[in-house]
């Protein structure tokens, strides 16, 4: 193993205030033996950052253990650097529901990966700070043999809708690249 571990070595676990940081490492000790946890430590928004000694052990935990329980709760298992990428869509209607666009992005060839989520609009103040915009965006697998078109015709109860589509390195809810 090498001293400095990859990004891609490790994991994200959602955090509960009263579990202990021991009995998260502890958990995934369990489905990759102790010996396999190289790095623990508790980061922003209360979760749990799990460093594994190869990125196979991360793929291996992923795949047969996306949510652990740890005393009665469910804790989501993701990694570190999500590869995917992100679609914004722009200039769309809300009252046009999220699985109209899902299909679509769907019959394109993509592999969704997230639910499709709406953008704020981000006003200034706690007062409007809820308010969103006609932007929205999900999560796909990466796939650079598919053409992302830039502004596709959606019909919906009769009427058409022109949306724009592009990729975003950026999380417009958390600002994570």
């Amino acid at each position: 193993m090498n001293v400095f571990p990859d990004k891609d070595q490790a994991i994200i676990l959602g955090g509960v205030d009263d579990i202990k940081l021991s009995e998260y490492v502890s958990a995934v000790g369990t489905l990759v033996q102790p010996k396999n946890v190289v790095f623990a430590f508790r980061i922003a928004n209360n979760r749990i950052c799990v460093y594994l000694s190869s990125k196979s052990l991360v793929d291996k935990v992923l795949t047969d253990y996306p949510v652990l329980t740890i005393q009665n709760h469910l804790i989501n298992v993701r990694r570190l650097i999500n590869p995917a990428r992100i679609i914004i869509l722009s200039n769309v209607c809300p009252s046009i529901p999220h699985d109209i666009f899902i299909n679509s992005i769907k019959t394109l060839g993509f592999m969704v990966i997230s639910p499709m989520t709406f953008l704020r609009v981000g006003l200034p103040g706690d007062e409007y700070a809820h308010v969103l915009s006609f932007r929205r965006q999900i999560f796909v697998q990466p796939d650079d043999n598919i053409e992302l078109p830039s502004s596709p015709l959606i019909k919906f109860e009769g009427t058409n809708y022109r949306i724009l589509l592009s990729y975003d390195n950026v999380c417009y809810k958390c600002r994570v690249v």
